[in-house]
């Protein structure tokens, strides 16, 4: 089909048609190379009374669906006072961490989950609700989830964060993620084929006048 389509750019004696021809077959060999990096990217803010408290980002396949953790995701970053990324959530000791990342495809949401990790004098299994986490205790951060949600470990926190090394401790009250924003190749591609249409649309405007002298 892409041969047969190239074959037409080539020999079709009508310039518009060329035009035309040329950007399809242009489309043609781009659109598989977009298909096959369809990422998803979510921006998402954490607020206080309207004020952000702390904000990031990340991006995953469009392929999987359903409850995404951190292993599902492509990039990750937060930032509170200090900035995280997956390498630093990587790089926790999982036997002795809080490490949590629970993003329903469906809803756009952050759905809580039940966190183990180190204990604590306030849970005896160290077992806490949380929307998101990656804390060894001493570095990292800790959100749990807002009023009205789940809470699977009975913690009974709801609508606070903490923030380790130093260690501070806040609230926020709204969790906001955003719609889908295009990778940048989605974006080049789109340009690219609104390029054509409109150079096509100018040339189909531009005629030959003759003038003829009697």
């Amino acid at each position: 089909m892409r041969n047969e389509l190239l074959l037409q750019c080539l020999i079709t004696g009508d310039y518009m048609k060329k035009y035309l021809l040329a950007a399809l077959c242009s489309a043609t060999f781009l659109a598989p190379q977009i298909a096959n990096a369809a990422t998803v990217v979510k921006q998402f803010d954490f607020s206080n009374g309207g004020t952000s408290v702390a904000s990031g980002s990340f991006s995953y396949d469009d392929s999987n669906l359903g409850i995404l953790s951190y292993a599902d995701l492509i990039n990750f970053s937060l930032t509170i006072d200090d900035t995280y990324d997956l390498a630093f959530v990587g790089a926790l000791p999982a036997a002795s961490s809080y490490i949590y990342f629970g993003y329903d495809t469906s809803s756009n949401e952050f759905v809580p989950g039940y966190v183990t990790g180190y204990d604590n004098t306030f849970n005896a299994d160290g077992g806490y609700s949380g929307v998101l986490a990656g804390t060894n205790g001493t570095s990292g951060f800790f959100f749990d989830p807002l009023a009205g949600q789940a809470d699977p470990a009975g913690s009974g926190f709801a609508g606070t964060f903490a923030e380790y090394g130093p260690y501070r401790l806040g609230e926020y009250d709204t969790l906001t993620i955003g719609a889908a924003v295009p990778e940048p190749a989605t974006w080049a591609f789109m340009i690219f084929g609104f390029g054509a249409i409109g150079g096509a649309m100018r040339r189909k405007r531009k005629t030959n006048v003759k003038v003829s002298y009697a």
